[in-house]
């Protein structure tokens, strides 16, 4: 990533067209994009590596890659106060995962929030993706998809996935909501959202792989595109 006025970059997508969503509206501006096209296995210098694990970049992907029971993942420590976050990534194709985005406000008034997105198996091998929004004690299901009778059971929670993220500011506080859906499917029309007060002064924003405590694997969690956007 170049450094820049508040660590903006925009970087030319290799992607197929058939995989892009509308990022950031006609009301705001583009703080970070990253699809990760670029020959080289480092992250960009800007997103900063924490917990125990790996990570690393393939042309078109990043990978967050977490320890035996652990977190792994990356920050951008800059105050960019995004309000809408668009992600795409993908899950492990066998392996039980959560992948987490974390969003603290500025210390000391700010309060914290994660959106987290979990793919599990249950003892017949059956897979379902969960997500849920949190901040403080405040929380709310995102999705509970379950697999349809017959359905392959690594096949309904594989593939690509995407996530939008938004903070809103009203007078009686902040909220963040969040909506998940599959890769070619519509986009919901809801934010399942709580309420995070002094979210809106964002003061870090982190991706992370967090491991399972009874499964462990070399399988990463493979993010094919980060946008934040903010209005103006």
């Amino acid at each position: 990533m170049a450094a820049g006025s508040a660590c903006s970059v925009a970087v030319e997508s290799t992607e197929p067209e058939a995989e892009s969503q509308p990022a950031c509206g006609v009301e705001e501006d583009v703080l970070v994009q990253e699809r990760f096209a670029r020959p080289a296995d480092q992250w960009p210098a800007a997103w900063t590596a924490f917990g125990v694990g790996a990570s690393w970049v393939e042309p078109g992907s990043g990978f967050l890659l977490a320890g035996p029971g652990a977190r792994h993942g990356r920050k951008l420590t800059a105050p960019l106060a995004p309000t809408d976050t668009l992600i795409q990534f993908s899950f492990s194709p066998t392996e039980p995962q959560s992948f987490v985005v974390s969003l603290y406000g500025d210390q000391p008034r700010g309060r914290s929030a994660e959106v987290s997105v979990t793919r599990r198996f249950d003892a017949f091998g059956r897979a379902s993706v969960e997500g849920l929004v949190e901040s403080g004690p405040a929380h709310i299901p995102m999705t509970d998809e379950q697999p349809e009778d017959g359905a392959t059971p690594r096949d309904r929670s594989a593939g690509r996935w995407w996530l939008r993220i938004r903070v809103r500011r009203e007078s009686g506080g902040d909220y963040i909501g969040a909506r998940l859906w599959r890769d070619g499917t519509a986009e919901p029309e809801r934010f399942d959202e709580v309420r995070a007060d002094g979210l809106a002064s964002l003061g870090t924003f982190g991706l992370e792989a967090r491991e399972h405590r009874d499964s462990w694997s070399d399988d990463a969690v493979e993010l094919h595109s980060v946008t934040l956007c903010k209005s103006r």
